[in-house]
């Protein structure tokens, strides 16, 4: 009898020092769990901000849009809660309380942490319940709102948890001054009151017993401080010591069966049994602390078949479930879940690895960054679900182009994937990117359709195009638009691009300030002088699609004074081509009112001549690409006397940019073009030194021997 007391004494202790361990770990998974979950919704919140009809909708102002793609959003990754923020910290639309639409977000703090780090996410209370919410920016390509995203932490959440880690788990939260108030558990609910009274003395971090009903004592572990400073949110962690003291208890009653046998069998028994436990629970024990570190290696050799074997083989299964988890969790926070490729994150992190490695080794690596063309139109014209297939077809064509194990094919996110080259300078970056391309040419079938799939890619290279990832993946992306713009498949990375990126950036910023300080003066003072001056404006695609622009001009001629043939309206084939019949309808009302239309950058498009016959134009606009390479290149010679041929035998004006030297003037008049423009003529001048070049410039006095002077800008 004495010998199971104390087998019942230092079971239960070794049960209670296991069950702490087991807690530890515990908390360790649920911790990751958590931030698991916060990854999600950052994710899914990155992928609703990246969104272009999204974007749109939240320009334009259309609310019906923007209620719709947040409550499908929020369907879709299973949120409960879904909103958007203006930059004013305002709620703009929220699918759990409409009525919250316009009053203030509630957590200005979270906004300001996302403001310096990029994302932010907490566990707190909203409208009297408990979520975490994530919040990230709208990026176009500056914030331009807030997206927050939230899962519900309930009862559900609680036993969702409960499976993963073994656990029973409570969430409670206390405002500064109250008490603590019971947000979500697993436990019964007579227990909950008990658990509630007596968390405020508990230690935090550390093991510890606690009775909340007659005979359930449980091993209990207050988690660190979760969330707050005006509120307080703590995770409990628990597991039962009756449950875990029942192998015990059948092992002392066998026990004391084998004590009244005898004496001596007794004595031998209680050697052998002493001897048989002892051990195997040092061992349990001692695998349960490496279990607490995080190793999961070498499981204890116990093989029995008895409530000691049992043991062991729950420890095994519990290892087995952990290191299951553990594997989980690292696929959701490094996996593409569609593709299986590598995500955003674990490219970055193989990027930064291989970097640190070649330039200890003096050797380049590459990036290419790929994004399907026109992927959007296969979405709406087959469903997101044909659009998911083209990925995965996608991704492994470019995995069976890439095939070293040392290189990296991963899904960014959206349409847009990268590759990683270790030790591949510029040449092999380029002839990579070439074969990714030839490999997306054959069609990928969609339920018996083929659908046509083209990319583009950017490619950079370290050392010569950046020293650092990021200064590498920005590069890259640059690169990419190029490949885009140019319609050329791929593009390095060319350092001009960068900074014509910078001057388009000034240009722009100097051009809203000058306009929102009315420093632009044209239009009427120069006319009153005597001086007889035509100017040419450039009309955007969206100029050109609205109905109210041939009366706003109407307007704004007669508040100035101006005639309307004075002025011509340049346009570009691309802004037609977007929608022909309302562009048209706008055109030949300007024509009716008096203005000189211009097709401007004229050959770079894809505008048919049944389009351009029907145009009421007076003049087109070779573009300077071809200009500049006329001398040169046979075939720009060719394109630009066609253009010329083509535009005088429909009654048009040609007018060529970029004139640069006098060999290229000479071959223009040579090819009976009407009008040069470019910096040979003059370089871009302000106002008031306009009106000096108008009365004493030599190229107004040329007649038809060469083409008529044009100066390239005003500034």
């Amino acid at each position: 009898m004495g010998d199971g007391l104390l087998l019942n004494k230092v079971g239960a202790a070794n049960v209670r020092k296991t069950i702490g361990d087991e807690l530890q770990t515990g908390e360790r998974i649920f911790r990751r769990l958590l931030e698991q979950n916060a990854l999600q919704l950052a994710q899914g919140a990155r992928i609703l901000s990246a969104d272009f009809a999204f974007r749109e909708a939240l320009a334009t102002g259309d609310r019906a849009t923007v209620m719709s793609a947040l409550t499908n959003h929020g369907a879709r990754i299973h949120a409960n809660a879904m909103m958007l923020i203006g930059l004013d910290r305002k709620i703009i639309a929220d699918t759990t309380q409409a009525a919250r639409t316009g009053q203030p977000f509630p957590l200005a703090d979270l906004i300001a942490q996302a403001e310096r780090t990029g994302t932010a996410s907490v566990i707190t209370t909203l409208d009297g319940r408990l979520y975490q919410l994530v919040v990230v920016p709208v990026l176009a390509p500056i914030p331009i709102a807030w997206v927050a995203m939230g899962f519900r932490v309930d009862d559900m959440t609680a036993q969702d948890l409960q499976k993963l880690t073994g656990l029973r788990v409570s969430f409670l939260t206390r405002q500064t001054g109250q008490a603590w108030k019971m947000e979500a558990s697993t436990l019964p609910v007579e227990q909950r009151p008990a658990l509630t009274a007596v968390v405020s003395d508990a230690p935090m971090g550390k093991p510890y017993g606690v009775t909340l009903g007659a005979d359930d004592e449980y091993v209990t572990l207050v988690s660190e401080q979760l969330q707050g400073k005006d509120e307080k949110v703590i995770a409990v962690l628990q597991k039962s010591l009756q449950e875990a003291l029942a192998p015990f208890h059948q092992l002392l009653r066998n026990m004391m069966l084998l004590s009244i046998l005898g004496l001596v069998t007794s004595i031998l028994g209680s050697y052998l049994v002493a001897r048989g436990i002892a051990r195997p629970v040092a061992q349990l024990a001692g695998f349960a602390r490496r279990i607490a570190t995080g190793d999961y290696s070498n499981p204890p050799a116990i093989r029995r078949n008895d409530e000691i074997g049992d043991l062991a083989s729950a420890f095994d299964h519990m290892r087995e479930g952990i290191v299951s988890r553990e594997q989980k969790i690292t696929d959701l926070a490094y996996r593409d879940p569609l593709t299986r490729l590598p995500n955003r994150a674990l490219f970055n992190e193989h990027l930064a690895q291989a970097l640190g490695s070649e330039r200890r080794k003096g050797r380049p690596v590459a990036v290419l960054l790929l994004n399907i063309d026109d992927f959007r139109s296969i979405n709406e014209s087959l469903g997101h679900e044909a659009g998911d297939r083209v990925l995965n077809e996608v991704a492994a064509r470019m995995q069976a182009v890439v095939r070293r194990e040392s290189d990296t094919v991963a899904r960014r996110g959206g349409d847009e994937f990268a590759v990683l080259l270790n030790d591949e300078n510029a040449d092999g970056a380029v002839a990579m990117g070439e074969r990714l391309l030839r490999a997306l040419e054959a069609p990928i079938v969609i339920a018996l359709q083929p659908v046509d799939v083209r990319a583009s890619i950017g490619i950079a290279v370290f050392p010569e195009h950046g020293d650092d990832a990021a200064t590498l993946l920005r590069h890259a992306d640059i690169a990419l638009s190029q490949a885009k713009k140019t319609k050329t498949g791929h593009a390095l990375f060319d350092p001009r691009l960068a900074e014509q990126g910078l001057e388009r950036l000034s240009l722009l910023g100097e051009l809203r300030q000058a306009v929102e300080q009315e420093q632009l003066m044209m239009c009427a003072a120069w006319r009153r002088e005597g001086l007889a001056v035509n100017f040419s404006i450039n009309l955007s695609t969206r100029d050109l699609l609205n109905p109210d622009l041939s009366p706003r001009l109407e307007q704004m001629l007669a508040k100035h004074a101006c005639k309307s043939e004075w002025l011509t309206l340049e346009i570009t084939e691309s802004a037609i081509l977007d929608d022909p019949d309302h562009a048209m309808k706008n055109l030949d009302r300007l024509h009716a009112l008096g203005f000189r239309l211009s097709i401007d950058d004229f050959g770079t498009g894809y505008s048919s001549l049944s389009y351009l016959k029907r145009l009421p134009v007076d003049e087109l606009k070779i573009d300077k690409s071809f200009v500049f390479g006329m001398v040169k290149d046979s075939d720009d010679r060719v394109i630009v006397r066609s253009t010329i041929d083509l535009a005088h035998n429909m009654g048009l004006k040609v007018v060529a940019e970029g004139v640069e030297n006098q060999e290229i003037l000479d071959a223009l008049s040579e090819l009976g073009c009407d009008v040069a423009q470019g910096y040979l003529i003059s370089k871009p001048i302000s106002a008031a030194d306009y009106g000096v070049w108008l009365r004493e410039s030599p190229w107004l006095g040329l007649r038809t021997t060469k083409p008529v002077a044009r100066p390239v800008r005003l500034i």
